[in-house]
C-alpha cells in the first residue's frame, strides 16, 4: 500500500531564488528516511523520466532548474531503492504586492505504507509531517493512503467529491491534517473549538492539527473512516462562505 503526502498553498513564497521552503522541506524528508536515493528525475510538463547518477545533492540540483519566463516551475523525482518512493513539485511565482502565490504551490510525495505502520512509526511520521508543515509556510497539507484518498476525492460519486474549500486544497478530512491560518480564516473557528477526536492540537487561528487514529494502518478501518467524515461534516457546517 501507498501512502500520499500532499501539502499546498496559495499564501507562502516557495519560489523564491534558493527555493528555501521546498528544499528545506525535501531535505528533511530525505534525512528522515522518507524519501530514499534518486534514481530518476523529470522536469516541466513533459513528464519525461531521465535516469540519473545517484548522487547526495541529487535533489539540491533538481531545486537549481530555472523555467521558462512565467512558466510553471515542474519537476519530479523517484527511485527504488531502499524503497519506492516518487515525488512531485509544482510552484509558482509570488506576487508580493497582493502576497500571494499566482496559483498555488504543491508537494506530492508517495512512498511504502509498510515502512511507517504501527503505532511507533505512526508517531514518527507525524512527527516528521509536523516538521515540515507549520504555519509560516503551508496552508494545507494531509497524509492519507493513497488509492482510498483517489476514491474519496474522485469527482464521479466519491464522498469528498463536492469539497470542504476546494479539491486541490481540503477535500475533506484525512488520517493526518494540518490546516494553516489562511485556511482557517475560511471557517467560524467558535464551531470549531469543540473538535474531537484522537489527537487535536490547535494554536488559535494560527494553526490546526488533526489526526484521527494512531496507526496508519488503521486509517481505511470503517469506524476511523466515520470518524473522518464525521470531522469533515463539522468543517461543512463552520464554512463563512
Amino acid at each position: 500500500m501507498k501512502l500520499y503526502w500532499r501539502g499546498i498553498t496559495s499564501y507562502h513564497d516557495w519560489f523564491d531564488q534558493r527555493r528555501t521552503i521546498p528544499g528545506r522541506m525535501l531535505s528533511t524528508a530525505q534525512q528522515a528516511g522518507l524519501i530514499g536515493s534518486v534514481d530518476w528525475i523529470a522536469v516541466g510538463p513533459d513528464d519525461i523520466r531521465k535516469p540519473v547518477e545517484r548522487q547526495p545533492d541529487t535533489l539540491d540540483r533538481l531545486l537549481e532548474h530555472r523555467p521558462r519566463r512565467g512558466a510553471l516551475y515542474r519537476i519530479a523525482a523517484g527511485g527504488d531503492s531502499p524503497w519506492a518512493w516518487n515525488m512531485t513539485l509544482g510552484l509558482f511565482p509570488f506576487d508580493k504586492s497582493e502576497g500571494r502565490v499566482e496559483g498555488y504551490n504543491i508537494l506530492n510525495l508517495w512512498f511504502e505504507a509498510e515502512l511507517w505502520s504501527g503505532p511507533e512509526r505512526s508517531d514518527a511520521l507525524v512527527k516528521l509531517f509536523r516538521s515540515i508543515h507549520t504555519p509560516t509556510d503551508t496552508e494545507v497539507a494531509f497524509i492519507h493512503p493513497y488509492d482510498r484518498w483517489s476514491e474519496l476525492s474522485n469527482t464521479l460519486g466519491g464522498r469528498y467529491a463536492k469539497p470542504v474549500t476546494s479539491g486541490p486544497f481540503f477535500s475533506g478530512v484525512y488520517w493526518a491534517n494540518f490546516l494553516g491560518r489562511e485556511h482557517l480564516a475560511l471557517f467560524d473557528l467558535s464551531k470549531l473549538r469543540d473538535l474531537q477526536t484522537h489527537q487535536i492540537e490547535s494554536t488559535g487561528d494560527d494553526g490546526l492539527f488533526i489526526r484521527v487514529c494512531r496507526d496508519v494502518a488503521d486509517a481505511m478501518s470503517p469506524e476511523v473512516e466515520e470518524e473522518m467524515f464525521r470531522l469533515t461534516d463539522l468543517f461543512k457546517a463552520a464554512r463563512t462562505f
